[in-house]
């Protein structure tokens, strides 16, 4: 399979990443909804995302949806239970340098009800092969607020390991926190 047919996939919304219990597909401006809305809006879920700092609306999610859509360097995935392919949470595989052969990741299990429940590791899983497998990356990276340690360990869990600790680098209440930085090599 090629780079551009897989694009071509991606785009038309045929592109599927199959895991145990996991099906990554691409988020599409329909996915803009309250439930995701709710999400991006729920202390607990946001605490350690920068989405918090944004005043969500169903408009402006379909609109950030539409944005990393339109940017080639992005790979925006909608994490969805296996059986009733209910969304769940996002992972986003970009912006990948192809000059590099890097990308960053990030995901959110939205659905506080699914989370702890392995779905995060097994999205990082099937995002980080497609990383390397499909795109021909040679590094994924991440950062991750250091008191986020349920974040730390899905990562891990997805064979990730500990890159770099950059010290105060982002603040919580308030307060300084490091950013874990988390890579995964080809």
């Amino acid at each position: 399979m090629n780079k551009m047919s897989v694009r071509e996939r991606y785009d038309s919304g045929k592109l599927e990443l199959r895991g145990r219990g996991v099906v990554l597909r691409p988020v599409v401006g329909s996915d803009a909804s309250e439930a995701y809305e709710g999400w991006l809006t729920d202390p607990l879920v946001s605490r350690y995302l920068e989405a918090r700092f944004t005043r969500w609306t169903v408009d402006g999610i379909r609109g950030y949806i539409e944005s990393q859509r339109a940017d080639g360097r992005v790979w925006f995935f909608a994490i969805c239970t296996e059986g009733d392919m209910r969304m769940v949470g996002t992972v986003k595989l970009g912006p990948v340098s192809v000059e590099h052969g890097t990308g960053v990741v990030g995901v959110m299990v939205g659905e506080r009800s699914m989370q702890g429940k392995g779905i995060g590791s097994e999205s990082l899983g099937l995002v980080t092969r497609f990383g390397f497998d499909v795109l021909g990356l040679r590094k994924l990276f991440a950062g991750i607020y250091g008191p986020n340690q349920a974040s730390v360990g899905a990562f891990r869990r997805a064979g990730w390991e500990e890159e770099a600790v950059l010290v105060g680098q982002w603040t919580l209440d308030g307060e300084p926190v490091d950013e874990i930085r988390m890579a995964a090599f080809a």
